[in-house]
């Protein structure tokens, strides 16, 4: 505005080649131009205060002042683990995703959970119409006081980047069935080849399987397996189907495979085999921690930042008891 009012010719005052290289960075994440910087830090203090890293500080002096990565070296040289919470906090886009730079802006948001791991991190997928359908072109973080989130603005860099298996083309996006089933016919030696349907025969055909077992052989001949990676409204679900609808007990999780001596432990211990507590009461309460065979920051990547915080700023003691280590 004010470049009109005084006729500034802006283009005429601008410098011929930017100021610094764009992307001069090797970070396979994280896009860096500080030709947009304007230093005001906030990338730091999302480093610092919310992954527990320190990469990011200010550095030089009078017009050569910039933000530099550790010792002005690159991100990764600076014990940066790419969980891109500099990204999401950057206002003028001096940081960036590079596997999305590019793309746009996206057309909706899907609020969604992240699968990774069970810290439950909620996330937003930017989704955007192409000629060859509907594609995630990035993941973002969000800050909604209204929606009971553990991560807010922070996520790992699974969580962040790790979307691209989406649209891998060797990924199933369709169901498939035995061509036998289809055909109505015996089931041949070699149990025949896959074919793709649309979801409403897959599931004809499950539910036609599960009504012959049952009839013919009892409920006790039918058991569900649900996976861990399903949420708790996802296993009470089945639950309900398997109980209620197929009329059998035999309903089990893979969790109970892995975890199996935790949630002994936990049974025994309080009674039922989850946290007591909350993430925020372990990072803001606790006076001490005993983590027993984890790797809190490479397993729960946002809890372990939490739990590095709470080390960081009320010096909470803990120790660490894994075979790992």
């Amino acid at each position: 505005f004010w470049c009109r009012v005084y006729e500034v010719d802006i283009r005429q005052s601008m410098a011929k080649k930017p100021f610094y290289p764009v992307d001069d960075d090797p970070n396979p994440f994280v896009w860096v131009d500080h030709n947009k910087c304007i230093q005001c830090t906030r990338c730091v203090r999302a480093c610092a205060e919310i992954q527990g890293r320190f990469v990011w500080s200010q550095a030089y002096r009078g017009n050569k002042a910039r933000l530099v990565a550790g010792v002005d070296s690159t991100m990764l040289a600076s014990r940066c683990e790419s969980c891109g919470a500099c990204v999401a906090y950057c206002p003028t886009g001096a940081l960036d995703n590079k596997m999305s730079v590019s793309a746009g802006k996206a057309d909706r948001l899907v609020r969604t959970t992240c699968t990774y791991c069970g810290v439950g991190c909620q996330l937003d997928l930017n989704v955007k119409n192409e000629e060859k359908g509907e594609r995630v072109i990035r993941v973002t973080s969000h800050l909604d006081d209204n929606l009971p989130s553990i991560n807010k603005m922070h996520l790992c860099l699974k969580g962040r980047y790790g979307y691209e298996f989406i649209h891998d083309p060797r990924r199933h996006s369709k169901p498939r069935v035995r061509q036998y089933l289809l055909d109505g016919t015996e089931r041949p030696r070699k149990r025949g080849k896959f074919v793709e349907v649309d979801w409403d025969i897959a599931l004809d055909i499950a539910a036609r399987g599960l009504r012959k077992a049952h009839d013919e052989h009892g409920s006790e001949s039918v058991a569900v397996l649900a996976s861990g990676k399903l949420l708790n409204e996802e296993n009470y679900l089945l639950n309900k189907l398997a109980r209620q609808i197929l009329g059998t007990n035999h309903i089990d999780c893979a969790a109970n495979i892995y975890y199996a001596s935790v949630v002994e432990g936990l049974m025994e211990s309080l009674g039922m085999p989850a946290m007591a507590g909350s993430f925020d009461d372990i990072e803001n309460n606790a006076r001490a921690l005993l983590v027993i065979g984890s790797n809190l920051t490479e397993q729960h990547p946002v809890f372990g930042a939490h739990i590095r915080q709470a080390i960081l700023r009320r010096k909470v003691k803990m120790v660490v008891a894994s075979p790992d280590f």
